[in-house]
């Protein structure tokens, strides 16, 4: 019987283990990256011409993908000749501005190329599955918001936009933070003061506090 209790617990520690915060993150982050290098595998070998080129690029003659590349990339150039001044002045969105500076430091090495814009898409792939968990925390559980997080990590439609050079990942991340910046002011109780120090903390606090526990392991519901 002890025995049997001794494994039973020790399983459920090596569980907890696994899902530590720190290797969830770890986790996301490379599942995500053999995605986007599986795409851009797919477009080069040139299985899929009408639904990946290339460059990774989906749906290239159905969208403004292409263009968008072709921008991003004479941004980076910008970047990469010194003219700052012209990078921070133009009137391209500023979704592709971003883009740019990846492509201003990775383009040498991996071309204009979704690859080549994997740290920023990475980075807001891995800032909205924090949101949801933070989200789910709030609304319901921890657990609750593991699962929801889990579930749209693997979503297929989710997955491949967070691969492309498209505005909607980083609308996503400050949208997720506006709602739990709303839910908590209305399901809590603040001074002026705390109200204010929580606008000012979000959302790079909400992202910070998602992953994290006191004990650094994955609590109960």
């Amino acid at each position: 019987m002890t025995r049997t209790k001794a494994r039973f617990f020790g399983a459920n520690t090596q569980t907890r283990f696994w899902l530590r915060p720190r290797r969830l993150l770890i986790a996301a982050a490379i599942f995500h990256l053999i995605v986007t290098l599986s795409i851009f595998v797919v477009g080069r070998s040139g299985s899929f011409p009408s639904t990946f080129d290339v460059n990774g690029i989906a749906f290239p003659h159905n969208s403004d993908g292409a263009e968008a590349r072709e921008e991003i990339t004479r941004l980076g150039g910008t970047l990469v000749q010194g003219e700052v001044g012209e990078w921070i002045y133009s009137t391209a969105p500023f979704h592709l501005k971003l883009f740019s500076i990846c492509f201003a430091v990775l383009e040498p090495l991996l071309g204009p190329t979704i690859l080549s814009a994997a740290p920023l898409n990475s980075l807001c792939y891995l800032a909205i599955l924090a949101l949801i968990v933070n989200l789910g925390q709030e609304a319901l559980n921890r657990r609750a918001g593991l699962l929801a997080a889990a579930t749209v990590a693997l979503w297929p439609s989710f997955l491949m936009h967070t691969t492309q050079l498209l505005k909607d990942p980083l609308f996503l991340v400050a949208m997720l933070a506006f709602v739990i910046v709303n839910l908590r002011l209305l399901c809590r109780s603040f001074s002026w003061a705390e109200a204010l120090g929580t606008l000012g903390q979000e959302p790079k606090g909400v992202v910070a506090d998602s992953f994290t526990s006191p004990s650094g392991q994955l609590p109960g519901p």
